[in-house]
């Protein structure tokens, strides 16, 4: 099976369609992954400067940047190396739970969890 690395400018095209021609082609990308037709990888990094991104840049609201994340984390044919190695994934959702439920930032729950 294919394998394609998806960097954090995928995820961000794709979760804020600000182009439509590449969110289209993100959308193709993520959804053949869905039918497994390809396999997708990221980091456990990549998906932190998402995290950091939607927040800052796009000054995405919390609780909107959880849901998109566990979605993410989430996804059928999407390997986070990290996330089994050091057991990202538990963290992760920690992490978010933590965040969306406190005023803390998201790099302070990081620090709390790891």
């Amino acid at each position: 099976m294919e394998k394609k690395f998806v960097d954090t400018n995928l995820f961000l095209r794709y979760l804020t369609k600000d182009d439509p021609s590449k969110y289209e082609r993100c959308r193709e990308l993520f959804k053949k992954a869905i039918e497994a037709k390809i396999t997708l990888a990221t980091s456990g990094m990549i998906i932190a400067e998402l995290i950091w991104t939607l927040l800052s840049y796009y000054k995405v609201p919390k609780a909107e940047v959880v849901d998109k994340i566990s979605i993410i984390v989430a996804t059928d044919n999407l390997f986070i190396p990290d996330k089994e190695i050091m057991g990202l994934r538990v963290r992760v959702w920690v992490i978010l739970y933590l965040f969306e439920h406190t005023r803390k930032d998201f790099q302070t729950e990081i620090l709390l969890v790891s």
